[in-house]
């Protein structure tokens, strides 16, 4: 949640609350689109150090190691990168915008790349699974990284420079 510096109702012009309300919505949009970029980078950057929200990642199997060595992968630490595909579609699924505040969702979309004797699978259901096998979860943010978010939204201005206007 963003919090706003109440403005003193009594100097508030009738121009001033017309521009505020006029603009909450694009400003909202913008907060949505930095809290997201920031999100998911936060996500991909932790994954690929190899750990979770709520920690390290497990090691890989030697036989993993082999296979992932065969083809010039990464093996000293689990990164959840195979073929990409999965972090790649990792990004805003849904997202809901209204002048009482907003909210998206962001998600593992489309269809996971699986060898073809693999039952077919969401990338949603490959990292809820790695989740279950890792015991962290893969997608989640800490309080320390929506605090860090919120931060760097509140640095950047959008919201004073969206509903301040002279």
């Amino acid at each position: 949640m963003i919090a706003f510096v109440k403005p003193d109702l009594a100097t508030l012009k009738l121009e001033d609350l017309k521009h505020i309300i006029s603009n909450i919505e694009p400003m909202l949009d913008k907060v949505l689109d930095m809290a997201r970029d920031k999100a998911i980078e936060i996500v991909k950057n932790r994954t690929a150090e190899g750990k979770g929200k709520e920690g390290d990642f497990s090691e890989y199997s030697e036989r993993h190691k082999k296979r992932r060595s065969e083809f010039g992968l990464n093996t000293t630490r689990k990164d959840l990168r195979y073929t990409g595909g999965m972090m790649k579609n990792f990004k805003e699924t849904n997202r809901e915008v209204t002048p009482a505040g907003g909210e998206i969702t962001i998600s593992f979309s489309g269809q996971a790349n699986r060898r073809a004797d693999q039952a077919a699978a969401s990338n949603q259901d490959v990292a809820g699974w790695l989740s279950e096998q890792e015991d962290v979860n893969i997608a989640g943010l800490t309080e320390a990284e929506k605090k860090k978010i919120i931060e760097e939204i509140e640095e950047s201005g959008i919201v004073e420079n969206t509903l301040i206007h002279d």
